[in-house]
């Protein structure tokens, strides 16, 4: 479990070394301290998809908390397919501020708050449930 702000991005980055969806990736920019940081990402994944993504993390004693997140996941072609987010807007989501943009035609819903950590896990379960549906 991660104890410092810098310890938590540092797993982040070895998720992406890691996950099988993941093409290649960049870290576009990074910020470390003790109690707090931020990580942008770009990754290219293996079926041309691109995953953008930024989260700011605080540390206390207990945890490490997202604060703020953006992790933007389209098509190669730019289309979106999801992007989840905490800006401060859609005031009539049930889940305020925390919701998810769907589709190409930007459909906004609720959404449980979310991390760099969680999107990826959806994307991969996503990626590998699509290719084991395309073998079949």
């Amino acid at each position: 479990m991660s104890t410092t702000a810098r310890d938590y991005l540092d797993e982040v980055e070895r998720l992406f070394l890691l996950s099988p969806v993941v093409h290649s990736f960049q870290i576009r920019e990074r910020e470390a301290r003790l109690h707090e940081g931020f990580i942008r990402i770009r990754a290219i994944l293996t079926n041309g998809d691109v995953l953008e993504a930024f989260e700011f993390v605080v540390a206390t004693p207990d945890a490490v908390q997202t604060l703020t997140y953006r992790l933007h996941w389209q098509q190669g072609d730019g289309r979106l397919k999801r992007r989840w987010d905490n800006a401060p807007h859609h005031r009539d989501v049930s889940t305020f501020p925390h919701h998810v943009h769907v589709g190409p035609i930007d459909q906004v819903e609720s959404a449980a708050p979310m991390t760099i950590r969680q999107a990826l896990a959806y994307i991969e379960e996503a990626l590998q449930r699509d290719d084991s549906l395309s073998q079949g």
